[in-house]
């Protein structure tokens, strides 16, 4: 294997800059036999994989004790899904916005009146980071939900090392309840890839990663 300190390549790396490595033809790489003790050399360049340098780097994922199954009754302040957002560099990360896709069954299911729906940080349930409306008449199954706290560093900071979870509540209340049934509503939040999570690493802004969120992120269903 082969490893490098790219922050030392030329005059010092760049967030969302890239770098490849590669051995140059014949003179790049040389071995010599073990019992031969002859030598030899690549006969054509070798280049790696080109990747993206970053000041930090940010997974996401559902959280264990997210909400699923039963939940009686709609309510206005439903909990619909808990999730961490875990910052595994040296340097702090900052949380901009996420757009959630929404599954909701029965599939006509549409709002009799705007419906809000809050993104907390879990250490304060008293303070919204963020908003998000579906209007009167709006079809749920299919629409997307964005929650924005901010661009750039004015986003939710997560420290160097640190795990922040996060919640989503909201107004369940138009949700059919057929209790015993499988005909009442099921609900579901998510984000299919990375693209639908957009975070700052303080010098680049709006990074939205494949690897950020590598399985997607999932609610749990719930249901009445």
């Amino acid at each position: 294997s082969v490893k490098a300190d790219v922050g030392l390549v030329g005059t010092n790396a760049t967030s969302a800059g890239t770098v490849a490595l590669r051995f140059a033809t014949t003179t790049g790489l040389t071995y010599k036999g073990a019992v031969s003790g002859q030598s030899a050399g690549n006969t054509g360049i070798l280049t790696g994989n080109t990747m993206t340098t970053y000041k930090t780097k940010v997974t996401v994922a559902a959280a264990s004790n997210t909400p699923t199954g039963p939940q009686g009754s709609p309510k206005v302040n439903q909990d619909i899904l808990y999730f961490t957002v875990a910052n595994n560099g040296s340097y702090s990360a900052y949380f901009n916005n996420a757009t959630f896709t929404v599954s909701w069954t029965p599939i006509t299911n549409t709002s009799t009146v705007a419906r809000n729906f809050f993104l907390y940080d879990s250490a304060d349930l008293t303070t919204k980071l963020a908003t998000s409306t579906i209007n009167a008449s709006q079809t749920y199954n299919g629409t997307t939900t964005l929650f924005s706290i901010g661009t750039g560093t004015s986003g939710k900071e997560i420290a160097a090392g640190a795990t922040k979870t996060f919640y989503i509540k909201g107004d369940t209340t138009d949700a059919v309840v057929t209790a015993g049934s499988t005909s009442g509503s099921r609900i579901q939040f998510y984000i299919s890839d990375g693209t639908g999570f957009t975070w700052n690493d303080g010098v680049s802004t709006a990074i939205t990663k494949a690897l950020t969120i590598p399985a997607g992120l999932y609610s749990g269903v719930i249901s009445y």
